[in-house]
């Protein structure tokens, strides 16, 4: 779309799906050395400091001189900012995807993350022999619990209890 080099496109996708833990020179070493040079510049940066739009002046260059070889309309400065835009924008919707992750509260009052440490929670105590529990509280285990798990307050009291 805005004519970006291939290698750069093929780069750059894979930096992010690697997630920084891909390292991105190895990819070049042998075709492209040229590019394995900026791969191993990318990988020094880092992949949290390339996401937050901390771009490369070599990545630029290395854009404009493929610019010089065919026929766009595009410039360099404006290729840079839309890369830096598209980053924050990833970047941006990450974080509100955690923020809704973690501390947006369902009607019950309770956020994602605490229903999953609810969850996990039961899940470990349902695997407890009854033969551990004191004979008193081994009526426990016998919970309904589909109907148990229809509210995190009344797994939490349940999970005290077997605590």
């Amino acid at each position: 779309e805005a004519d970006t080099d291939p290698q750069l496109v093929y780069m750059i996708e894979e930096f992010l799906s690697g997630r920084g833990d891909v390292k991105v020179a190895s990819l070049f070493a042998h075709d492209l050395p040229i590019y394995g040079f900026l791969a191993s510049l990318m990988d020094e940066v880092g992949f949290d400091s390339f996401v937050e739009g901390r771009i490369l002046t070599v990545l630029v260059d290395f854009q404009f001189a493929h610019y010089q070889e065919i026929p766009t309309r595009w410039t360099v400065e404006r290729w840079a900012k839309g890369l830096i835009q598209r980053l924050l924008g990833l970047t941006h919707r990450q974080w509100l995807y955690r923020n809704a992750v973690v501390h947006f509260e369902g009607p019950d009052g309770y956020t994602h993350a605490e229903h999953e440490r609810i969850l996990s929670k039961m899940q470990d105590f349902l695997w407890v022999d009854p033969q551990d529990l004191l004979p008193r509280d081994r009526g426990l285990l016998n919970e309904n619990f589909e109907s148990l798990g229809s509210s995190p307050a009344a797994c939490e009291l349940w999970i005290a209890a077997m605590e």
